[in-house]
């Protein structure tokens, strides 16, 4: 069991009756359940008093690692579904690639292999893409599923690179 001390504010709700009476287990770990400053965000659970220590009932299900794939964490990788063998392209392989591209506002700018389209095809490290994206890809087994974080240096912002 985690124990978790805090002071909510006045009036923060927590739990169907109490903090410490049982939940579902995928109810405590899920993201959804809280807000952006990590209170619960449901509005029908009951009241945590002022100044009042938390003892919450956790199971860790799973994590999802991010890696810092430039060093200066401005490409991101969190492996969403892990590919096979070991092998990873080098400069100069010919690869082909699903992916949707968004803003962080979630609007779609570009989506390539999907809805029956053939898969984005590119050579690594010869300025065909962004080079956020050729780092990543070459960070990458076949099969791997990722959500990838670039950030304007390596994007579209410093360089110009299309």
């Amino acid at each position: 069991m985690s124990h978790y001390n805090s002071a909510p504010q006045q009036g923060q709700k927590w739990g169907r009756s109490h903090p410490t009476g049982s939940r579902k287990k995928q109810q405590l770990a899920s993201l959804d359940a809280f807000d952006e400053n990590g209170r619960p965000a449901s509005g029908d659970e009951g009241v945590v008093p002022l100044n009042a220590s938390l003892q919450i009932d956790l199971e860790w299900i799973s994590w999802k690692v991010v890696s810092d794939i430039t060093k200066d964490k401005n490409v991101l990788k969190k492996t969403l579904k892990e590919g096979e063998g070991y092998e990873r392209p080098n400069d100069g392989a010919v690869v082909q690639v699903k992916l949707i591209g968004k803003l962080q506002d979630g609007t779609v700018f570009v989506k390539k292999g999907h809805d029956d389209e053939q898969p984005f095809e590119f050579k690594i490290d010869e300025e065909q893409v962004i080079d956020g994206l050729d780092k990543a890809v070459m960070n990458m087994k076949k099969g791997k599923v990722a959500l990838v974080t670039i950030h304007p240096e390596y994007a579209f912002g410093s360089s110009g690179s299309t």
